[in-house]
């Protein structure tokens, strides 16, 4: 395009008509600026159906830098497909070696996903929240609507952002069965980021309300099983026999529950800590770890004064879901006794000579029995 100066004509020619239109003492400059890349390729990561699973590929074209007042850049732009790009769009990321799907959504492991790594829980004496660090590790391939998750944080699209953390019920001795589904363990909001080239360091803070109101965290695979929903489950239950004491009982049941929509099974023992008939509390215990509850009684029914140089000892076996069982020396008789307690919080613990101790383990036994017949 070639521009006359004198009468402000626009004439159009082809490049080898240059020299045709240079004259003497013409100075010649040459624009070797760089094309802007205007037209960016990105990943916006699926749903959890089959067809929405894959990646979808978007194509954003830049238009125009905007006026800002953050310290980056804002550029008008237009997407294709431009819904594959919406707000409040959802991401899940796992600390596992491989991808999860649980409950027909997929989480994301590295390294396809970002790495993050959380803090334990903070509890502040007298304010009813709680608080949580997180540290994402990120790689240049990893995007959050078609822009990297450090152009995201500096951009503030991560304050504000809410977070929910669960944890997935797998069987240590089968990693891959997610049947059990998973629970609720924290939520709460993102602060302002803090970040470096390739990590972001967010703080959570959990809502009070959420804090206050969420129920106790199932601790065996029974009661977890039991938090199925959507499905007919049958429970069935068998007492095997109670151990009278003097001031109350301890009393052993077998559990078996069954999903009818699946037709998985969980089964365990329940023991009962009754106080004068009139307090009583229940723990589970699964029955994968009745055999090691087994061999704990045995073996604490045979703790005397010589395991320890001191005068006075306790021996405690805890199960998975907190039943305690301990025996210890008594300075009231001058004997070894024996306490059953459901819960390492719990007030309600109920006193055993070593001879109702044996009782208790025979009905544990007993019961393990009639769940080992029925399976």
């Amino acid at each position: 395009m070639g521009l006359d100066r004198s009468t402000g004509a626009i004439r159009h020619h082809r490049f080898h008509e240059l020299p045709s239109l240079l004259n003497r003492g013409d100075l010649l400059i040459v624009n070797d600026t760089r094309v802007l890349p205007a037209r960016l390729y990105a990943a916006v990561a699926g749903g959890a159906s089959e067809a929405a699973s894959r990646d979808r590929e978007v194509e954003i074209l830049l238009l125009r830098e905007e006026p800002s007042q953050r310290s980056e850049h804002v550029w008008s732009a237009l997407a294709k497909p431009a819904k594959a790009l919406r707000p409040g769009t959802t991401l899940r990321f796992t600390s596992f070696d491989r991808d999860r799907t649980i409950g027909g959504n997929t989480w994301l492991a590295p390294p396809a996903a970002p790495a993050i790594v959380r803090s334990t829980l903070r509890q502040s004496i007298g304010i009813e929240v709680a608080t949580m660090d997180l540290t994402i590790s990120t790689a240049g391939s990893h995007l959050i609507n078609g822009v990297s998750w450090i152009q995201a944080a500096r951009r503030g699209a991560l304050d504000g952002m809410k977070v929910l953390v669960e944890r997935a019920a797998m069987p240590a001795s089968s990693p891959d069965d997610v049947s059990n589904g998973k629970y609720w363990k924290f939520s709460g909001d993102c602060g302002q980021a803090e970040l470096d080239r390739l990590s972001i360091m967010l703080t959570v803070t959990s809502r009070a309300h959420d804090t206050n109101c969420c129920p106790q965290l199932p601790k065996t695979k029974l009661e977890l099983f039991e938090t199925r929903t959507g499905a007919v489950m049958i429970k069935g239950t068998a007492q095997i026999g109670v151990v009278p004491v003097e001031v109350g009982s301890v009393v052993v049941r077998c559990k078996e529950f069954t999903d009818t929509s699946t037709g998985l099974k969980e089964s365990g023992i329940a023991v009962v800590v009754r106080e004068n008939e009139q307090h009583e509390e229940t723990t589970i215990v699964d029955h994968d770890e009745i055999d090691s509850l087994i061999k704990g009684i045995d073996y604490l029914g045979k703790v005397d004064r010589s395991v320890t140089p001191l005068p006075g000892f306790e021996a405690v076996y805890t199960t998975r879901g907190e039943l305690q069982i301990a025996t210890h020396s008594s300075r009231r008789t001058g004997t070894i006794e024996a306490a059953v307690q459901s819960s390492r919080e719990s007030k309600l613990k109920i006193f055993l000579t070593l001879e109702q101790l044996a009782r208790f383990r025979l009905l544990i036994e007993e019961a393990k029995n009639k769940l080992d017949s029925i399976r």
